[in-house]
């Protein structure tokens, strides 16, 4: 399924603020815990939000599951050693592709999400072989001139914990291991599912269920790392690949 992100954000803004879902747009400058430790109130550059219950979905910054409970993060750039991204976007095709291709390239992959007005790409790399410049040189010789309107750096890894007191972490600031097969889709809605069946224990103290939830998700990662880890284990030659759904040229 492929769609412009902003444009679907918007979309689900509109359909909550529909349903009584209150949007507050400001910066998040902490956070207000009782004795145990779980978060009261959420504190922001114009007033203080109290809360029962969090999620963390500020991404890669990881304000509370990383900055606020200090959870262990468990890396595994020994096995996913791409580090770097390098995104940009090319123009439509004449005929638009209902898949998403993805190209090996000298120090990893490109990646091509193609949309009815443009092509999203981007280049993930191991940049402890490959600098910028030579990573958009690569690019360039392939695809032809284009834009880097910006770039970042990630740690493939995982949290031990994704349930901690009155917060859990859903989506990136839960972890993350690398855009192929867009598997960060599959965790989050994983995480979500699984959460439905422990819906009772989300205003309790309750550390049997969370250590239950958070095994669950962990063993999910573990496995994900398994199954991303495989698409590397190949020679350097050509041959078309049908993995998931995905359209792969080595």
């Amino acid at each position: 399924l492929h769609f412009d992100s902003n444009l679907v954000a918007s979309y689900l803004k509109s359909v909550a603020e529909s349903r009584g879902i209150i949007y507050i747009d400001d910066i998040i400058t902490g956070f207000n815990q009782n004795e145990n430790g779980s978060v009261t109130a959420i504190q922001t550059n114009s007033q203080n939000i109290e809360c029962d219950f969090v999620f963390d979905c500020s991404g890669f910054k990881r304000l509370l599951i990383g900055d606020l409970y200090k959870t262990e993060w468990k890396s595994v750039g020994d096995r996913l050693p791409v580090k770097r991204a390098l995104p940009f976007f090319l123009p439509p095709a004449e005929q638009v592709e209902c898949y998403t291709t993805a190209t090996a390239m000298k120090n990893g992959w490109v990646w091509k999400i193609p949309l009815q007005h443009r092509s999203g790409c981007g280049y993930i790399f191991d940049s402890d072989y490959c600098t910028d410049d030579e990573a958009i040189q690569e690019i360039e010789s392939k695809f032809g001139k284009v834009e880097i309107p910006r770039s970042f750096n990630f740690i493939a890894g995982h949290y031990e914990k994704y349930w901690v007191k009155n917060c859990i972490a859903i989506g990136l600031s839960s972890g993350f291991l690398e855009p192929m097969e867009a598997t960060s889709i599959w965790t989050s809605t994983f995480m979500l599912n699984q959460l439905v069946n422990y819906t009772h224990a989300m205003f309790v103290e309750d550390d049997v269920l969370k250590k239950e939830f958070n095994e669950n998700c962990s063993e999910v990662f573990e496995q994900t790392i398994d199954f991303l880890q495989l698409h590397y284990l190949t020679q350097r030659i050509f041959r078309l690949s049908f993995v998931a759904g995905l359209y792969f040229v080595y």
